[in-house]
């Protein structure tokens, strides 16, 4: 079986270990004990205590007048294939938070993958789409909790701190500013509205192509 064929026990473990710890230090070795051999390896090579989660995948979103955010709320904005997302980094903040994997749809009406991902004990944000173009509506990215002060990520078989460059993925632009900014720039913005599954998918909420206007 793969790292991913294991990753639903793996999260329902360790979270069971985090919230009966209480009163008992748990070493490494009993958080990793009765795991699968593939998942031993990919944890093993953590420094910390190892937390190992999907990312979200069909994130929902809310429009512009929807959103419940203070004009100081700090955000993420991202445009892809036309399309302004916010991201707010109180939604990316929670331990399984911090990679969302999202997706537009292109001009040819393929989805277009990238992920969102933020640390908030570093700071650090970082985008990523495939190098490839591939059409595909997700990244499949999630964590693996923290690395040399730095967060861990994977996707399939491959690990990875989130500021190192990896094959196959390049970085998209984005910019970090607050809720007001990024509204005052993009008026028609989608707003990311974290584990809510009574909002509506990204997909759903808009999933008409982008058209370029200066095509003909």
């Amino acid at each position: 079986m793969t790292i991913r064929d294991h990753i639903g026990l793996a999260v329902l473990v360790l979270v069971g270990i985090v919230c009966t710890a209480c009163g008992r230090q748990r070493t490494k070795e009993d958080m990793l004990g009765g795991l699968s051999p593939e998942m031993r390896r990919a944890l093993e090579a953590t420094d910390s205590t190892p937390m190992i989660s999907a990312g979200i995948d069909r994130p929902a979103f809310v429009p512009t007048d929807q959103a419940e955010l203070r004009d100081d709320d700090e955000v993420i904005g991202v445009v892809v294939q036309g399309r302004p997302k916010a991201y707010p980094l109180a939604q990316m903040s929670g331990l399984l938070d911090h990679v969302v994997n999202d997706h537009a749809i292109d001009a040819a009406g393929q989805p277009a993958a990238f992920t969102v991902t933020y640390c908030n004990a570093t700071e650090c944000v970082r985008v990523l789409e495939a190098a490839d173009h591939a059409p595909q509506t997700s990244l499949e990215i999630g964590t693996m909790g923290m690395l040399e002060g730095e967060l861990l990520l994977f996707r399939g078989d491959v690990r990875f701190k989130q500021e190192e460059t990896v094959e196959g993925l390049q970085d998209v632009p984005f910019q970090r500013m607050t809720w007001s900014q990024w509204q005052e720039l993009h008026p028609d913005t989608e707003v990311y509205v974290g584990r809510s599954p009574d909002k509506i998918p990204s997909e759903e909420l808009r999933d008409e192509p982008t058209v370029d206007p200066s095509s003909p």
